[in-house]
């Protein structure tokens, strides 16, 4: 399920990437690894209004992210160096890495405030 459309995205962001669906559908599948698929398991119609709205919203968040970011995102490089001149690809404190999903800080913690990022099990 993709979490978001192109009018959902326009409410945040005035241009819509050239490749937007298939850029929403990666953003919906790293939502719902972050979630640990827990919105494919609870049903959308489910879920409360907030935590829909929320995932939209970081939905959107997320595939502007990505369409800025693909070069770096997609890379397989991580340093780079000629000439005595460095160049490193890291990530700093604005963004968060988890079960191999890139996100800004931010993004991800507006979606914890779901309920739905949890790791650990039921007791």
């Amino acid at each position: 399920m993709v979490y978001a459309s192109t009018e959902d995205y326009l409410r945040y962001y005035t241009v819509v990437p050239e490749n937007f669906d298939r850029i929403a559908e990666r953003a919906s599948r790293d939502i719902d690894t972050l979630t640990y698929h827990r919105i494919i398991g609870a049903d959308w119609d489910s879920l409360t209004d907030f935590q829909r709205s929320t995932i939209t919203e970081c939905t959107c968040e997320l595939i502007q992210f990505i369409d800025e970011n693909s070069d770096v995102l997609d890379g397989v490089l991580n340093s780079y160096a000629i000439n005595g001149v460095s160049m490193q690809f890291d990530f700093n404190v604005a963004v968060y890495r988890r079960n191999g999903v890139t996100i800004r800080s931010n993004t991800y913690s507006k979606l914890i405030g779901t309920g739905l990022c949890y790791a650990g099990g039921l007791r």
